[in-house]
């Protein structure tokens, strides 16, 4: 309301908005479609702000609408080359569509621009599993920090290493974390 002409405002609303929809799912429709408001608003201001198109790509995959989906995630993305939640998105929906190659190199491009990410490595571990370059997702697991634990417990899966995978979740997977504790 303070600043109608001011379209990172808007963008910014779009955004809280869209997050607000995961966390109120009973919201959640009536969330998405103020966020796709903001969005065309922000859009209409300053066309070059990467938020409306990465908002409006993710509506796109949430309904399989394959083409806009990816086409505005190349926007985003082209727009801001390190916004990393474009790219992630743009690799895993790569990689839903049987892309993996591409989705790979997504991922690589990412981890260059940031190497120590552990994010980025259990991505690239995933989609190389998923390629059956377990080797290769293995290593990346190795060092993805927070996430290496469930990165060596699905590879062992993948690999069907039953046994090495029930030692990993006997030794490194906390009991309280597999059961919702929330009523």
């Amino acid at each position: 309301r303070e600043r109608p002409d001011d379209a990172r405002a808007h963008a910014g609303l779009a955004s809280a908005l869209a997050t607000r929809a995961y966390r109120r799912p009973h919201l959640a429709a009536a969330l998405r479609a103020g966020a796709m408001q903001e969005a065309a608003i922000t859009q209409q201001l300053d066309p070059t702000l990467p938020q409306p198109y990465f908002l409006q790509a993710t509506e796109a995959c949430r309904a399989n609408r394959w083409e806009p989906c990816l086409a505005l995630l190349e926007k985003t993305t082209a727009l801001a080359p390190n916004f990393y939640p474009a790219r992630y998105q743009q690799a895993m929906t790569k990689a839903q569509l049987g892309y993996l190659k591409q989705a790979v190199a997504i991922v690589r491009e990412g981890g260059a621009r940031d190497p120590i990410s552990p994010g980025k490595r259990f991505t690239l571990g995933r989609i190389l599993d998923t390629l059956g370059a377990h080797e290769d997702a293995h290593a990346q697991f190795e060092r993805s920090d927070v996430f290496a634990t469930y990165g060596r417990w699905f590879n062992a899966v993948w690999r069907n290493d039953y046994a090495a995978a029930a030692r990993i979740a006997e030794r490194d997977f906390d009991d309280e974390a597999l059961h919702d504790t929330e009523a």
